[in-house]
């Protein structure tokens, strides 16, 4: 018996030796600390501080007498970026266009101490809205197209049930429909748990900033996300965006956002335009969800992009921005009046 407590004793304290191993091994792995001077590296960056946080984003004016205003909040992961392929078509056919990035994305604030809420999403998005009406000189109560992809779909469902009377009308891509999803509601409350551990949050920041930021894992996510392979430019502007300083940080930051109890989202109370576009061959949010999100919006109108996935609107840009100018040349003069 002496013999076997005295093995049991080596056993609980070489476990114990490797737990505190292993709450302290992260730490040796250094990441970068928080930047607050994180600036866009585009000819038409700008930053507004908004709530102590600064977002980033990109406006365009068009050469002749504008027809509309519309907004571009990407989803999980993306940034202005993924918006490159469609830009320039909506300001060409005469819309004043304002991309924003999402807190934890793009070019937008990192810092552990800022508002990730959907409510903070709602403001961050509208705050950047009127300080590019500021910048620009646009007349007050111009209203605004609301475009979101995936989790953008969220944040502009959200945008147009706080301030319906700034909406023009609402489009969206692969996304949208998530009731008390919200943004970071899709994550279980035991995984905000484990993400709150220090040690356990700090190792997935280092596996994602040694393993998971890479150029050959993008290139697969991309993959996946696009249901054909990305090209170089693709990889390449995703994964600057994503490496900016402390990203994993702010995801996981995003992640344990409780969103759902700020906002409820009810896609069947939306009264303004709205068009729904899906790529056929999503596999990250099938074509199902954006039938019923369809279904839910009384009067709304979907078009769905044959032979592509989720980001449909990099994919397959020409389909798309057919789609969304036919939606917006029908509606802008009622919406304008």
């Amino acid at each position: 018996m002496t013999r076997f407590r005295k093995w049991l004793k080596i056993l609980g304290l070489s476990a114990l030796a490797l737990l505190l191993l292993a709450m302290a091994l992260p730490y040796a792995f250094p990441i970068a600390p928080y930047d607050a001077a994180i600036t866009g590296p585009f000819p038409e960056s700008r930053t507004a501080v908004l709530a102590g946080a600064r977002i980033h984003y990109r406006y365009w004016q068009p050469a002749t007498a504008p027809k509309g205003n519309i907004v571009l909040v990407h989803g999980f992961c993306g940034s202005t970026f993924s918006w490159r392929k469609n830009i320039p078509f909506l300001v060409e056919k005469g819309f004043r266009v304002l991309a924003v990035d999402m807190p934890s994305f793009g070019y937008s604030d990192r810092s552990p101490e800022m508002n990730r809420g959907m409510a903070a999403s709602n403001a961050y998005v509208w705050g950047a809205v009127d300080a590019a009406a500021q910048e620009n000189a646009i007349p007050a109560g111009e209203r605004w197209w609301l475009a979101g992809h995936s989790m953008g779909g969220g944040i502009i469902e959200g945008m147009g049930q706080v301030a319906p009377e700034r909406v023009a009308g609402l489009i969206f891509v692969d996304g949208g429909g998530f009731g008390n999803e919200g943004a970071g509601g899709v994550i279980s409350s035991g995984i905000r748990t484990v993400l709150s551990i220090g040690p356990l949050r700090r190792w997935v920041e280092v596996y994602a900033k040694h393993r998971a930021f890479t150029e050959s894992n993008i290139r697969t996510l991309l993959a996946s996300a696009f249901g054909e392979e990305p090209d170089d430019e693709a990889v390449r502007g995703y994964l600057d965006a994503l490496k900016v300083p402390r990203t994993a940080s702010a995801i996981l930051d995003l992640a344990r956002a409780r969103s759902s109890a700020e906002i409820k989202l009810d896609a069947a109370s939306i009264t303004a335009p709205a068009l729904i576009v899906w790529g056929e061959q999503d596999s990250w949010l099938p074509l199902e969800r954006g039938k019923r999100l369809n279904e839910q919006i009384k009067g709304s109108e979907m078009a769905v992009i044959p032979g592509t996935g989720h980001n449909c609107m990099e994919t397959r840009p020409k389909e798309f921005n057919e789609a969304v100018w036919k939606f917006l040349e029908k509606h802008t003069a009622v919406a304008a009046s």
